[in-house]
C-alpha cells in the first residue's frame, strides 16, 4: 500500500527468490491456511477460480484439493514462481492454467470467477483501489473475495530500529483493516469482513529476519 513501490523491482526480487521461497515462507504459508480454511464457512462450488500471487503454489494446493472439479487460473507477476509453481499443483487432466499478471491489471475479462483469492499480494500495490477494483471487475455478481495482508503493526520492531539510525522508510507501510474495508465498499463489494490475527514470530538476530525477507523475495 505504498504508492513509492516499484512494481518491476517487485517482480525482479520474486524472480530471483523462486527456487528459494518454500524453505522461507512459513509465515505466508501458515497466513494462506488459515485464510483457506475459512471456505467451511461458505457453501460454495465455484467452477472457476483464480489465485491471484500463487508464488510456488504450495500455500494453495488445498483449493485444488477442495474444489477437485474447479477450473483454476494460477497468477503471479514473476514467470519464475509459475515455473515453480506448474509441477506442484497441476493436476492431471485439469484444466489449470498459470498467467502471469499484475494484480492492478488482470489480463481477465469481466465477470469471470466465482472465487477470487489472493494471499498477501495487496501490500505489493502502490494503487490498492486499482487492485480492489480489479478483483472485483473479474468476480461474478455473488462470488465471494478472500484476501489476506499485513496490518500496520508488522514489522513495527524493524521499523522502529531503522527510525533511530536513518530518516528514510526502509519497511513498507500498512494499511489498518478498517481502511481497507471502507476501500471495499467504494470499489462495489458488498458486506466485506475483516479479521485480524496477530501472529508473534521471534528472531535471534536481526540479520536472520533480514535473510528470511530477502529470499522470499520481500
Amino acid at each position: 500500500m505504498d504508492p513509492n513501490i516499484d512494481k518491476n523491482l517487485v517482480a525482479s526480487n520474486f524472480e530471483r527468490a523462486a527456487t528459494s521461497y518454500d524453505n522461507y515462507s512459513y509465515l505466508a504459508q501458515e497466513i494462506s491456511g488459515r485464510a483457506l480454511s475459512l471456505l467451511e464457512v461458505f457453501k460454495i462450488s465455484p467452477s472457476l477460480i483464480l489465485d491471484i500471487g500463487c508464488g510456488t503454489g504450495k500455500p494453495t494446493r488445498v483449493l485444488a484439493k477442495r474444489y477437485r472439479k474447479a477450473k483454476i487460473i494460477y497468477a503471479d507477476i514473476a514467470v519464475s514462481m509459475l515455473e515453480q509453481a506448474r509441477p506442484r499443483v497441476g493436476r492431471w487432466f485439469s484444466k489449470d492454467y498459470f498467467v502471469c499478471t499484475d494484480m492492478e491489471r488482470l489480463a481477465f475479462p469481466n465477470n469471470r470467477f466465482d472465487l477470487v483469492f489472493s494471499n498477501l499480494v495487496l501490500e505489493w500495490c502502490p494503487n490498492l483501489t486499482s487492485a480492489l477494483s480489479e478483483a472485483g471487475r473479474v468476480l461474478k455478481t455473488g462470488g465471494l473475495f478472500l484476501f489476506t495482508t499485513f496490518g500496520p503493526n508488522t514489522l513495527q520492531e524493524l521499523r522502529a530500529a531503522f527510525a533511530k539510525s536513518s530518516n528514510n522508510q526502509h519497511v513498507n507501510g500498512f494499511l489498518d483493516m478498517h481502511d481497507i474495508g471502507d476501500l471495499l465498499t467504494r470499489s462495489g463489494f458488498e458486506n466485506p469482513v475483516m479479521e485480524t490475527d496477530i501472529l508473534t514470530v521471534e528472531y535471534q538476530t536481526v540479520r536472520g529476519l533480514l535473510r528470511d525477507l530477502k529470499r522470499t523475495g520481500s
